[in-house]
């Protein structure tokens, strides 16, 4: 090696030491100094805000006082990593740049100073060793503080102090500090500081006596959340005061959390297609925890939807980030009109994916098996499947944990045909397997417009194929094994997991379109809550059509005991003389409001009474339909709706709705024939049946939506942007006059149970009647 080679690589090796060393300094920077208004105390340093397009210059908006000292720490510590004016101070000119001095432990404490008291912008730029100061218009009022941070468990960040949501200086008043902020229930405060830890800040609490007043140190009495949302979160240092306020988005609803979780992007083999998008299922893990492996491209981004539309939420992380297996990476429910930040991997591979909506987390593995993950699942859809031709209905393939490119499923075929999507979240022109023309036991690729799915070969059953199948699919090896067994149990067809309670003990009697649909409540667990007439039948369907697997009684008129389990027989029709003799059903000594649970895995079903006797109740389930909703007029993409658990006949739910049309439809699998509750008199009364008659949606937005049907009332409501919906509040005047209001607004002079607005000594609440 000659002597340039040599020179040439110390100088590399030199630069690459002080290039690491500028990187780790980068992590936090703060002034401290008789300049500014913590001088050189430690605990008031003022934290300066990292820029989000270069992540080592940082910026700050403060007062410096003229003639007074400053400096920058990366630490809380003296004599740690800092940044001076080298030998002798230097007095800074309003756009001038001058250098920064890196010095750790030296003695050459050069401070800065200023000509002129007044607010500056302070740049930094660690990497090229500069600092930059600009006089700003405003100069009102002395601004302290840069930044503040809000953490606490109503955050996405909880009360680590790292992930702090950052309130920014508003570009008008910088003394004012605003975000725009989702928020769950919980609690929360601000720091004015969140480089230094718990004990080395200057919080800001909330005035005990005026919720809408902030005080600085003291006792620690936070703010809390009650209501999960996006909120506009505002505080105005020098008036004292902060404003909460819960929002809708800019396409004029708030979003949904954590509904669903859909990974896109160019790192997926998806791309950025909707169509392809690959949704993240439940872990069944308490809170929203959701996971998928798939196939991540190394250098490429993605991120995460909370519907499949790019004009909603959307989860990215902050700045552009790349993911490192095992290490969480935190992201936040961004807008579409804000910086379109990504994560990315470094090395290309089948990754498991975990999203933790509740700590707002994301952490990629790398999966054990690296054959090529294309999708979650798989999916049966055909007229020889329980889904017939609809793809929200169709039946789930579910990977292989030992071998993801294998997919497997025990299902009921009958005479039809049927072929394997993709995706059950959206239409036909997905990608698809469709048969190989040659070959019944081979399986084929095909993409919406190609020959292959033009060809659209699928697989066939006649009448005597009819019965239970293990259907395994294989995508490495391209191919299909379907092999029928024999078995006395109906197999688990779908996601949606149908069960049906139907007989002439309940409302519906045996009328297929009024049957009462069981909400899943567990993989194979079914919960119902209605009125049973006591000497009358009813057993449960797997379908809504007779002459299917159903579930019965193990003798005739098997009267259940309240709280004591009873067999449920699995049948499945092969002939009517067969059915007749061992058509078996459940009947109840008393009648009454039960809670019916029915588990198919044992299988077996134990009822008891629910407190609530007052009326018979005659529905468990309630879904909004119409053009106002997400499903439109297709009853099963209909939003379904909570029975509340004290009071059964009445169901609420909250849901986005669009400018349209909406009534409530009392079973998903049924037709048009089913009942359906409509307007009545006016927006606040429901009628079973009749004229059909539509409540009117006139703005977008998220609506609490509510309908008793013993009462037949029902009420719509969208919160009012600025209205602080959701915040608890103090009231100060309780020897004040109380008057109520219905949440629609309507005053209310003895208010019976539920939940009203309670004005009261100029403070307005939100309050529950028992």
């Amino acid at each position: 090696m000659n002597l340039k080679t040599f020179t040439k690589t110390v100088l590399c090796f030199a630069l690459f030491a002080v290039s690491a060393i500028t990187a780790k300094a980068a992590d936090h920077l703060a002034i401290v100094g008789d300049a500014v208004w913590g001088g050189w105390d430690l605990m008031k340093a003022t934290a300066m805000v990292k820029s989000p397009n270069n992540p080592d210059v940082f910026m700050a908006t403060v007062h410096l006082n003229a003639g007074k000292g400053f400096k920058f720490l990366t630490e809380r510590e003296w004599g740690k990593l800092e940044y001076r004016s080298g030998a002798s101070d230097a007095v800074l000119k309003s756009g001038i740049k001058h250098t920064l001095y890196a010095s750790k432990g030296a003695s050459e404490d050069g401070k800065f100073k200023v000509p002129e008291s007044a607010n500056y912008e302070i740049i930094c730029d660690l990497a090229r060793k500069t600092i930059e100061v600009k006089k700003v218009a405003y100069q009102a009022k002395e601004i302290r503080y840069a930044a503040l941070w809000m953490i606490g468990d109503a955050t996405a960040g909880d009360w680590d102090y790292n992930n702090g949501v950052l309130l920014s200086q508003d570009s008008g008043n910088p003394t004012c500090y605003t975000a725009t902020v989702e928020l769950k229930e919980g609690e929360f405060k601000f720091t004015t500081n969140k480089q230094w830890g718990y004990d080395n800040s200057v919080y800001i609490f909330r005035d005990v006596n005026d919720q809408n007043k902030i005080v600085f140190g003291g006792e620690d009495n936070k703010w809390r959340i009650t209501e999960d949302g996006m909120y506009n979160v505002t505080v105005d240092v020098p008036a004292k005061t902060i404003s909460i306020k819960q929002i809708d988005d800019p396409a004029g609803h708030k979003p949904q959390f954590g509904n669903d979780v859909i990974l896109v992007g160019d790192a997926t083999i998806a791309g950025w297609n909707l169509d392809n998008a690959i949704y993240l299922e439940h872990t069944g893990q308490a809170g929203r925890v959701f996971k998928t492996t798939t196939y991540l491209e190394a250098g490429k981004g993605f991120k995460f939807l909370s519907m499949l539309s790019y004009d909603d939420i959307d989860y990215r992380p902050a700045n552009n980030t790349v993911l490192n297996p095992g290490v969480p990476g935190t992201f936040v429910p961004s807008l579409p009109s804000s910086t379109d930040t990504k994560f990315s991997v470094e090395r290309s591979g089948n990754y498991d994916i975990v999203c933790n909506m509740n700590n707002r987390t994301v952490v990629v593995t790398l999966s054990e098996n690296q054959v090529l993950v294309n999708y979650p699942a798989l999916w049966l859809i055909g007229s020889a499947t329980s889904a017939g031709w609809n793809p929200g209905k169709a039946v789930e393939l579910k990977r292989s944990e030992a071998d993801p490119a294998v997919y497997t499923a025990r299902v009921k075929l009958k005479k039809g045909e049927f072929k394997i999507l993709t995706s059950k979240n959206v239409g036909f022109d997905q990608p698809t397997y469709y048969r190989d023309p040659t070959n019944e036991h081979r399986i084929v690729f095909g993409v919406d417009g190609d020959e292959v799915a033009k060809k659209d070969s699928k697989w066939t059953l006649s009448e005597n194929a009819v019965g239970t199948y293990d259907v395994t699919v294989d995508i490495e090896a391209m191919t299909i094994f379907c092999d029928k067994v024999d078995m006395d149990e109906p197999s688990v067809e779908s996601t949606d997991k149908e069960l049906i309670l139907i007989g002439d003990a309940t409302y519906s009697a045996w009328d297929l379109p009024k049957s009462i649909v069981m909400t899943p409540v567990g993989p194979t667990t079914f919960k119902a809550v209605t009125h049973l007439e006591a000497g009358k039948e009813f057993k449960f369907l797997t379908e809504l059509a007779w002459k299917r697997y159903e579930y019965r009684a193990e003798s005739l008129r098997k009267e259940l005991q309240e709280g004591s389990m009873s067999m449920l027989v699995p049948y499945r029709y092969t002939n009517d003389e067969d059915d007749k003799d061992h058509d078996f059903k459940f009947v109840v000594k008393e009648s009454g409001n039960y809670e019916i649970v029915c588990d198919l895995y044992i299988p077996a079903l134990i009822i008891r009474k629910v407190r609530y006797q007052d009326t018979p109740v005659t529905y468990s389930s309630l879904w909004i339909v119409g053009s106002a909703t997400p499903g439109g007029w297709t009853i099963e993409r209909g939003i379904k709706m909570t029975q509340d658990e004290n009071y059964p006949t009445k169901f609420t739910v909250k849901a986005n709705l669009v400018p349209g049309e909406l009534k409530f439809a009392t079973n998903k699998f049924a037709d048009f024939t089913q009942d359906f509750f409509f307007r009545g008199k006016d927006d606040y009364t429901a009628v079973l049946g009749g004229n059909d008659n539509k409540w009117n949606i006139t703005e977008a937005g998220t609506y609490s939506v509510t309908i008793d049907v013993a009462s037949k009332r029902v009420t719509i409501t969208k919160p009012a942007r600025n209205a602080p919906t959701g915040i608890s509040t103090v009231d100060s005047s309780d020897e004040a006059p109380a008057e109520y209001f219905t949440l629609n607004g309507i005053k209310v002079t003895n208010p019976s149970s539920g939940i009203y607005i309670k004005r009261q000594g100029g403070k307005t609440t939100k309050v529950f009647v028992k």
